[in-house]
């Protein structure tokens, strides 16, 4: 599990921020009867008898406010990396999952297994183009009569590079927030952003746990846009202060950047004049430069113009003043 799928899996541990999500981007009828105040945790550690022990990412149990008994288990998968073969892990572990609960007796002898809905929160930068369903990954002409023995499944996938940051500024949703963050492009969008998450937090009270977490996915989307900084610099103990710490960060890095590039410039600058100078040198010496030389003279470094140009006094022909160096 990477960094980024680590902190998601400690947000989405959190029941309000699963309901957050479920509520603002599954737009299915049966999200409204579900009631999220009574969803648990439900353990994603598979131990059944026979088969070695397998780990999902988060099961929550969400019962549904109608009468039915029937309870909504919903496994929320993080990735980083699109994968062709998600959609067999996924049911795979939706028959453990089953599996565990009629082992463990959660389900009465003649009673039938919980519907499952499968979640999958994607966040890498390409697209995810590799199926959702387990039927376009088994290969049987769409007329075989043995369709109807293959097992089938899908999972429902969140891909939040899709959405645009004017729909995700729509929603009044954490969720949306998040996303955001995690495909910011520059640095310089994350500061309002951090305002953002943090303004939308204090109205929400019982979202309190998660700041530290947030502060978090903050710090490492910097990191990641390659403003480096350790944690342990940027996060004070009043978590208000991290747009600020943010900008300061930013305007640091900003700083040594244009160091960085104007050293870069002056080298390269330096170089170039190297190099003319050099190839004017071989011309009054022996005449035209041939074009495998001035190739080696454009892709040389400091050193061997500078050794070259000290052997052309000395050199007896053109190709000895290029010897022993590449």
């Amino acid at each position: 599990m990477t960094d980024h799928d680590d902190l998601y899996h400690r947000l989405y541990s959190h029941p309000k921020l699963v309901a957050d999500l479920m509520r603002h981007f599954v737009h299915e009828p049966w999200v409204a009867d579900l009631d999220f105040a009574r969803m648990k945790r439900v353990n994603a550690k598979f131990h059944v008898r026979g088969i070695r022990k397998r780990e999902g990412d988060l099961i929550w149990r969400i019962p549904t406010r109608s009468k039915t008994p029937l309870y909504l288990l919903t496994l929320l998968e993080f990735q980083s990396r699109s994968d062709r073969w998600m959609v067999v892990r996924i049911v795979v572990y939706i028959c453990l999952l089953w599996l565990q609960l009629v082992h463990e007796k959660q389900i009465p002898r003649r009673g039938k297994l919980p519907p499952v809905f499968p979640v999958v929160i994607y966040n890498g930068d390409p697209p995810w183009l590799v199926p959702v369903r387990l039927h376009d990954l088994i290969g049987l002409p769409d007329d075989s009569p043995l369709w109807d023995f293959q097992p089938d499944g899908r999972f429902f996938l969140l891909d939040e590079g899709r959405f645009s940051p004017e729909e995700l500024d729509q929603k009044d949703a954490l969720s949306a927030l998040l996303f955001r963050t995690g495909h910011c492009l520059t640095p310089e969008e994350l500061p309002e952003l951090a305002k953002k998450l943090f303004t939308w937090m204090k109205k929400h009270p019982d979202f309190e746990e998660l700041r530290l977490s947030v502060a978090d996915l903050l710090l490492q989307t910097l990191t990641t846009l390659g403003v480096k900084s350790p944690i342990s610099q940027l996060l004070p103990i009043d978590l208000e202060d991290v747009p600020a710490m943010l900008q300061t960060r930013i305007d640091h890095w900003k700083k040594e950047k244009k160091r960085e590039w104007f050293q870069e410039g002056k080298q390269a600058g330096e170089q170039k004049g190297e190099a003319t100078m050099l190839t004017r040198q071989l011309r009054h010496r022996f005449g035209t430069v041939p074009d495998w030389a001035s190739e080696k003279i454009a892709k040389a470094d400091s050193p061997s113009l500078e050794e070259w140009g000290r052997r052309i006094l000395d050199a007896p022909t053109l190709d000895s003043v290029f010897a022993g160096r590449s």
